[in-house]
């Protein structure tokens, strides 16, 4: 009875009956459910996430093995520091300045693909965010922005 007004209902014990009951309260409900120990009986799936600001990560392997997108996870962790959120917050500084000053959206692509190429990147996942920010720049600057 205690269902009542939930739209999500997870369901994590490995109690079969008592699972199939809530299972029918909450659908009763119109609840969805998501059993984290009979994930062939979910309703949805929750993706395991990495968020480093702006930038969200998923990784779902539709309820087949939580495990594996845990582990994935982890190596998104590892390689997707912080600086990816920190460079995000100035990108979307720099991305008004660049729409404000390049009207021609082909040239706006171009810009981008060479301020945020793979060497930025790298720079990004050693941690280097005052370099990262720095080739950005340095683009902009040779547009004179």
């Amino acid at each position: 009875g205690c269902l009542s007004g939930a739209a999500l209902v997870f369901l994590t014990a490995d109690l079969r009956e008592e699972a199939e009951t809530a299972r029918e309260e909450a659908h009763a409900a119109g609840a969805l459910v998501n059993d984290a120990v009979h994930p062939e009986a979910s309703d949805f799936d929750v993706p395991a996430c990495v968020t480093r600001g702006d930038l969200e990560l998923d990784v779902s392997t539709n309820g087949a093995s939580p495990e594996l997108a845990r582990q994935i996870r982890m190596e998104l962790e590892a390689q997707y520091p912080p600086a990816f959120g920190e460079f995000l917050v100035f990108l979307q500084e720099k991305r008004k300045a660049v729409r404000e000053h390049i009207l021609d959206g082909v040239t706006r692509q171009d810009f981008w693909r060479k301020a945020v190429d793979a060497e930025t990147l790298r720079l990004l996942h050693e941690g280097d965010l005052a370099q990262a920010k720095e080739r950005v720049n340095h683009a902009a600057a040779s547009l004179g922005l």
